[in-house]
């Protein structure tokens, strides 16, 4: 997994700039967290565009909030507040990827184990 990273923006002498940056190497995140990134996957369409999957991150901010609070430690919800949203978005393809490849991959070592495949 490549790093995900994370913007805090605030006013600096009035203008908008970062003030602090999250970023993690690795990604442990609870298995409820991942089931409700699925629920949000089922209701994305393989062909839509980042708007549509704007819109659905939107409609499930509920399970969002969760999600980068658990990746990013030391987040605050109010600091989460004024990151960008294109960023979060981002992050949050990011992280289904990164569930769903590693879903695959363990599905595909505990059927190797069970089968006894790649033992010598």
């Amino acid at each position: 997994m490549n790093s995900l990273t994370l913007n805090i923006y605030g006013k600096v002498k009035g203008k908008k700039k970062v003030v602090k940056t999250y970023k993690t190497e690795t990604l442990d995140i609870s298995f409820g967290i991942v089931e409700d990134m699925m629920e949000i996957l089922e209701k994305v369409q393989s062909d839509s565009d980042e708007n549509a999957i704007l819109e659905v991150i939107m409609k499930n901010l509920k399970n969002v909030k969760p999600l980068l609070l658990d990746v990013f430690d030391g987040l605050t919800e109010e600091e989460l507040k004024t990151a960008s949203t294109k960023e979060v978005v981002q992050v949050i393809v990011n992280v289904i990827a990164f569930a769903i490849k590693e879903i695959g991959g363990l599905a595909g070592s505990a059927a190797k184990n069970q089968l006894g495949i790649g033992e010598t």
